[in-house]
């Protein structure tokens, strides 16, 4: 008998990564230009626009949604709809242009509210209304039962531990660990910034976020406060 642990690892269908390196702020200066904006803000479009896009997807091929041409959201759209809801509420005196970007809890709670409403509004419309998106205080048994469903999730974490500097961060899931015994002991998933806990990649090589193995201990350490969880929900009737 080996001595060496077994497991088993699970993806989700259609899986979607998508990096940061082609996104903007909202003023147009390259989000890889950070001499403004001061850090990556561009994580949660990354993110929404893949989750999205691996949602219809599999949703399609599920059969639970109308079959229509293979969907993908562009992430550039995407960014433009989402600055001009915030500079219209801008606009309108409601909020500071830049608070949809600022980390005080009241406006990380404006920007979660804002994405929640984008992505219902456009994935609304690709589903005829069936589903949208809601947002809730981060659970690990959400995250883990809604990758089970094989839906790709979005989540947020907190990486100054790790990394160092900056604060939340938008990931998604996109598959589960099990060990023999048919317990979940790990999570993938899909960052837009790289691999936060190998050493040199985070932030440099973005392309080595794609299917991340987080054991359950390096996802309880950055998820313990302040994180939040975006499910994708069938509407109710009326």
């Amino acid at each position: 008998m080996s001595s060496q642990a077994e497991f088993r690892d699970e993806f989700v269908p259609q899986s979607v990564h998508l990096t940061q390196k082609d996104n903007f702020n909202p003023d147009g200066s390259h989000n890889m230009d950070k001499s403004i904006w001061g850090r990556f803000n561009q994580c949660y479009v990354a993110s929404a626009v893949s989750t999205m896009t691996q949602n219809a997807n599999f949703l399609t091929s599920e059969g639970k949604i109308d079959p229509q041409k293979r969907w993908f959201m562009d992430e550039f759209a995407y960014n433009n709809l989402l600055n001009g809801a915030i500079l219209e509420r801008a606009k309108n005196g409601e909020i500071n242009v830049k608070e949809g970007f600022n980390e005080e809890p009241s406006k990380v709670r404006f920007l979660w509210l804002r994405h929640a409403d984008l992505m219902s509004l456009m994935f609304g419309d690709y589903s005829k209304k069936k589903y949208h998106y809601r947002f809730y205080s981060y659970s690990e048994k959400d995250l883990i039962n809604t990758t089970k469903l094989g839906l790709q999730t979005l989540f947020s974490v907190k990486i100054r531990e790790i990394y160092g500097s900056g604060d939340g961060h938008i990931v998604s899931s996109c598959g589960l660990r099990y060990n023999e015994k048919g317990e979940v002991i790990g999570i993938f998933i899909q960052d837009p910034a790289g691999s936060l806990f190998e050493k040199n990649s985070y932030r440099n090589d973005l392309f080595t976020g794609e299917k991340v193995y987080w054991s359950l201990s390096q996802l309880r350490r950055i998820t313990k406060t302040g994180c939040h969880i975006m499910k994708l929900e069938e509407r109710k009737n009326g």
